[in-house]
């Protein structure tokens, strides 16, 4: 069983929280023979005025705008230096706040850097079933980019909170977007159960478990 590791990618303040995803059944071999491929989750929702120590307990040494292109550029550089292969930017369709057209200047940076993206679908900033089926829909616009991230030689595609929908409601989804099951859906969460219709799941929050304690 081949995995894909995971890291959260905390911006310019660095890399924490190592994890490992486990896909479900046989995949191909990562593009570098012998080595899992390193995606970090992106944050690209910042404005200057995002930040406040008042709200969180670091800030960044320079305060920057997650829509700059040079700070997008700077922070490819630093993931890659850190052995990071691929960006998953937590993407909630495309808002008014930019997200969506962040994640485009960082598929642009991409190209000329050797560098990957995909995207990890904020099922908490998603409203409803109907928008997160649009929202896929809008999302499959990407998937040819020669800098999105394929595993198993399908594009790839993860999900924060899956236990927002049941395992029926996902069927309902994927049927709609993904009929012939051309995407590798990746979920998280602490219920194996969704491995009926995801390819692969990942715990980002132990939170989801009745008993996280134990």
């Amino acid at each position: 069983m081949r995995r894909i590791v995971w890291t959260r990618w905390l911006m310019v303040v660095g890399c924490a929280c190592s994890l490992l995803y486990a896909a479900a059944g046989t995949v191909a071999p990562a593009a570098a023979a012998g080595q899992a491929p390193v995606l970090a989750v992106y944050y690209a929702w910042y404005g200057l005025g995002s930040w406040d120590a008042n709200k969180m307990s670091d800030l960044p040494p320079t305060l920057y705008n997650s829509g700059d292109e040079s700070v997008i550029r700077q922070q490819v550089t630093e993931a890659k230096s850190a052995g990071i292969d691929g960006f998953e930017v937590d993407w909630y369709g495309p808002t008014a706040d930019g997200v969506d057209h962040n994640m485009q200047t960082l598929l642009s940076v991409a190209h000329a850097a050797n560098f990957q993206v995909t995207a990890y679908v904020d099922l908490n900033l998603i409203a409803s079933k109907g928008d997160l089926i649009a929202d896929l829909q809008y999302l499959q616009r990407y998937y040819s980019d020669p800098s999105w991230f394929h595993f198993a030689g399908k594009p790839f595609v993860n999900f924060y909170n899956v236990n927002k929908y049941s395992v029926a409601d996902w069927r309902g989804i994927f049927a709609q977007v993904d009929p012939n099951h051309q995407v590798f859906w990746m979920g998280e969460g602490v219920q194996m159960d969704y491995l009926s219709v995801f390819d692969g799941m990942h715990p980002f929050s132990i939170a989801w478990a009745g008993n996280p304690a134990a």
